[in-house]
């Protein structure tokens, strides 16, 4: 820890980073649980809600549905709140 003018103390680096997955992680949650989605039990990292499931590593998520429809209404719904950008189709992901 580093010392501050006014006697507090300020994280070093390291546990700055080591904390930014976390705060990612709990802000996703929030988002994705404010949207209707409910976090799996027994995958964390998978969100679902009726035909449409998402899929978070890090920053990286992957949305799937059969129906393209309501796959484009999750686009736009998510991206009202956080900043998305759409890379390619699964499978050229997964490879």
């Amino acid at each position: 820890m580093r010392k501050l003018e006014q006697g507090t103390t300020k994280p070093s680096t390291k546990h700055i980073w080591s904390k930014q997955g976390r705060v990612w992680n709990q802000l996703l949650h929030k988002g994705l649980t404010g949207l209707g989605y409910r976090q799996s039990k027994i995958y964390p990292c998978l969100y679902y809600r009726s035909v449409l499931d998402t899929i978070n590593y890090i920053d990286v998520c992957i949305i799937v549905s059969k129906k393209s429809s309501v796959l484009q209404e999750a686009i736009v719904e998510i991206s009202k709140k956080f900043e998305i950008t759409e890379e390619s189709e699964v499978d050229e992901y997964l490879g």
